[in-house]
């Protein structure tokens, strides 16, 4: 799941912030002014209605409303958000949102998908609950620590049946030890990950009440106030949570295939398969080069600590592309809240060119067409994201969807005729505004025409990438709720698993690009295997 970012005296001091810039607009909510760029007045407005939703729903659950209206302010991609939503320098590539409590402002971006906003919207504001509660308690309300703020946050938004949060609670109950609230605190522990576990775990055992419970019953620590809510300790509620994980999810582990990188995300294989360029998930993150078949590191294809060219690689929305000939390698960037798309030498890690984009102000998940003279990529303009064509002969770009779902990560068919794709759009209910999850789509580029692409049994389907002809194509699943990996033939509508039920293959985010695919059907993908990601090859 996407992180999102919380300032507030539960953790730290609060950062100073300029008021909303006199360009933009305002929209009044009951609630909340949404203030917003001109071209973004429907993405402001569907804010507007999931800022309200979930008001209503945490309202209820606090038995009471905010005290302060909210600002929520909002910004045209998540690259400007990053650049332009502090003062105090670039927040990281992981940040989805910033709550300030001494403003009574949420700074948020516009998300790729209608999903992503609204876990946004919803995890912001449970932050702003959170700092109205810290303001009313007497005695002072204790420090607590960053997995009890953001794991609570992330429970509230999304629920204990989220993907990302139940392959985080499947892969903790396969581990020798297990999950132990007391060490959820040290920031190696992915506290938003973990978080959320802990919370779904407490939620369960204790009802959602219990998050009230806790920001009204302040003690000296995150045990005195547990103790008072359950009435146990750290120690009994920890030895708890693990055997309710054995129970739910069993202990069995599984081999991923063979292992290249122990902590890395976003894998693209060269089209025949002998390197692997993969993006480090720390802050900044790096793209690297190795060698698929011995594993040997080859060299940085971007090391932003020496070479701080760009401010983002897009390490939760992106991953490289390989032009036919294996000899560059295209990415997604930002600089300066810009978007860039940066083509570089895979032998040297040169710069090969720089195209800068204007309009869409964001761009991922690049694909080179099999002819080399194409590049896709999903492009967010206007609130919305849509799939484009950018020639690289003429320079001309082409849009070839226009509607308000979100289309991902786009991979060609070996005759560069059509692009499969990820995108809500068989699932989202937008009038309603109620988001829906990923699923397998098509498009002809010859007449733009986009087709459902079938895939057996039910859940998400992202990540598609096409195999060695135009019948074949990979994808992850999780029709069972264990994302994995699957070939689908095209013409059967057969799909066959390819990866086992004990290994979650995901990336940063459940929506994350995790698989790539070389011409001679080498499969890599990442996985997440004791709290870290890996990326292994079949």
């Amino acid at each position: 799941m996407r992180r999102a970012a919380v300032l507030c005296p539960l953790l730290l001091a609060a950062a100073l912030h300029a008021a909303p810039g006199p360009d933009l607009r305002r929209l009044e909510a009951p609630h909340f002014d949404v203030y917003y760029s001109p071209a973004d007045r429907e993405a402001a407005r569907q804010v507007a209605v999931l800022a309200e939703r979930s008001y209503g729903q945490l309202s209820r659950l606090f038995q009471r409303g905010l005290i302060r209206r909210h600002s929520l302010v909002l910004y045209s991609t998540p690259s400007r958000y990053r650049a332009e939503a502090t003062t105090g320098g670039m927040l990281s590539a992981g940040s989805g949102g910033v709550t300030e409590g001494s403003s009574a402002t949420i700074r948020m971006p516009v998300g790729f998908t209608l999903a992503g906003t609204a876990h946004v919207v919803s995890h912001e504001l449970v932050h702003a609950f959170q700092y109205e509660a810290a303001a009313r308690s007497h005695p002072p309300f204790p420090k607590l620590p960053p997995w009890v703020i953001e794991g609570m946050a992330e429970d509230l938004a999304l629920g204990g049946e989220a993907p990302g949060v139940l392959t985080w609670s499947r892969d903790a109950a396969r581990r020798p030890r297990g999950p132990d609230l007391s060490d959820l605190s040290d920031p190696q522990r992915l506290p938003y990950l973990a978080g959320h576990g802990a919370w779904r775990f407490l939620a369960a055992r204790f009802g959602t009440g219990i998050a009230r419970d806790l920001l009204a019953a302040p003690g000296g620590t995150i045990e005195d106030s547990l103790r008072t809510v359950t009435g146990h300790t750290l120690d009994e509620l920890s030895a708890a949570w693990r055997a309710a994980l054995r129970v739910e999810f069993g202990s069995v582990r599984g081999r991923a295939g063979r292992v290249l990188v122990r902590e890395g995300v976003a894998p693209s294989l060269s089209p025949d398969g002998r390197f692997l360029a993969w993006t480090s998930p720390g802050e900044p993150a790096s793209l690297w080069l190795l060698d698929a078949r011995t594993g040997a590191p080859r060299h940085a294809l971007l090391d932003p600590a020496r070479n701080p060219r760009y401010d983002s690689l897009h390490p939760f929305d992106s991953s490289g592309a390989w032009d036919p000939r294996g000899r560059l390698l295209a990415f997604a960037a930002s600089r300066a809240g810009l978007a860039r798309l940066a083509i570089v030498h895979a032998a040297s890690g040169q710069l090969d060119r720089e195209i800068p984009f204007e309009r869409p102000g964001e761009i991922i998940a690049p694909a080179w067409s099999p002819d080399g003279r194409r590049i896709a990529f999903s492009g967010l303009a206007g609130g919305h994201t849509d799939l484009y064509v950018y020639d690289l002969s003429t320079g001309t770009l082409r849009q070839v969807t226009a509607d308000a779902y979100g289309d991902l990560q786009p991979t060609w068919s070996p005759d560069g005729g059509t692009l499969a794709f990820a995108t809500d759009r068989f699932t989202t209910d937008l009038a309603a505004l109620r988001p829906g999850s990923l699923r397998l789509a098509a498009v002809d580029l010859a007449g733009g025409t986009v087709r459902a692409i079938q895939v057996p049994g039910r859940g998400r389907a992202f990540s598609p990438r096409f195999g060695r002809d135009a019948d074949e194509l990979f994808f992850v699943g999780d029709p069972d709720g264990s994302p994995a990996v699957y070939r689908l033939s095209l013409s059967r509508g057969e799909a066959t698993r390819l990866t086992p039920p004990s290994v979650e293959v995901t990336g940063l985010t459940p929506s994350s690009p995790a698989l790539s695919v070389a011409r001679d059907g080498t499969v890599a993908f990442s996985a997440f295997r004791d709290g870290k990601h890996e990326i292994a090859v079949r």
